[in-house]
């Protein structure tokens, strides 16, 4: 056999080999898991998935739920209106550390910091607690499901179940308007308290907006907005909390609006529209439906 011919099959062979090598290799690489802990969020490391999480927060408790890791729950605050059979432990102000501690909880979850003593307290238990702190626009609200993706699933498997969890979240509050059509168009303001209204900037205009609602509060900034100002844009229907229902309806300004003098103030949980889960998605739908059955 001639050597070039013999030198051109001995190559072939050398490179079919590395070839295989290297396809063998990239296999047992893919098999490999990717591991989902440790992950850091808020300065907080986790080494492994927490099994009892307490939640000082509605809205984080929400989201958790929304996430589908409400079996991870052990304990949430007073103000939680659902999950009822679980322990309530107080609130972030003002959290009960004998319960919490009866409870015995890897991971401790929060929109704000706790009381000095009661985190030293913690510390000393050796028990992580994570402060996220509450979304204020839909981009953070996205990052908010993640964060809290994250602590309760991993990075990995908590990341894209974030993502798709939010985007099927929205996809429900968008899909209000194609349930209520005849929402579009219509003028509402919510007022949340004396002067303070959900803007264009703020979460819940937001998501007034997402819902197709038309906020006649969409220009201001800030949560801030008079009773006089909101009369010059003539809302035809105003939403607000019980407490306030009374007040809008005597308020001299505002008594010359579509919505007081049509008998169109409706009172509604201003508190599960900030929840940022299922109980916000409930409260705009409710709207929509007052709406609708007042124009009927």
């Amino acid at each position: 056999m001639p050597k070039k011919l013999l030198l051109v099959l001995l190559c072939a062979v050398l490179v079919v080999f590395a070839c295989g090598c290297s396809d063998d290799t990239d296999n047992i690489s893919s098999s490999q898991p990717i591991p989902d802990y440790p992950v850091t969020v808020a300065n907080v490391t986790l080494e492994s998935c927490p099994q009892r999480v307490v939640s000082l927060s509605p809205s984080i408790t929400s989201v958790i739920n929304e996430l589908g890791s409400s079996a991870q729950l052990a304990g949430v605050c007073n103000c939680s209106s659902t999950d009822k059979e679980l322990p309530r432990v107080g609130t972030a102000d003002l959290p009960d550390i004998t319960r919490i501690l009866n409870l015995n909880p890897d991971l401790i979850l929060s929109n704000t910091t706790l009381p000095f003593d009661i985190a030293e307290r913690l510390q000393l238990e050796g028990i992580p607690v994570a402060v996220v702190e509450a979304a204020e626009t839909l981009e953070e609200l996205d990052d908010y499901y993640l964060a809290i993706a994250k602590l309760v699933s991993g990075k990995h498997t908590g990341e894209s179940n974030a993502r798709l969890t939010f985007e099927r979240f929205m996809g429900k509050i968008e899909k209000i308007k194609q349930d209520y059509p005849i929402i579009q168009g219509k003028k509402v303001c919510l007022i949340l308290a004396s002067g303070v209204v959900a803007t264009g900037d703020s979460l819940l205009g937001q998501f007034l907006e997402a819902a197709g609602f038309s906020n006649v509060a969409a220009g201001g900034t800030g949560y801030s907005m008079s009773y006089e100002d909101i009369a010059k844009q003539n809302p035809e229907y105003i939403f607000c909390p019980d407490f306030l229902k009374n007040e809008i309806l005597g308020d001299k300004a505002l008594g010359g609006t579509a919505a007081v003098a049509g008998g169109k103030v409706f009172a509604i949980s201003v508190t599960d529209l900030e929840k940022q889960g299922q109980e916000t998605y409930k409260a705009l739908e409710q709207m929509a439906k007052l709406i609708s059955e007042s124009a009927a």
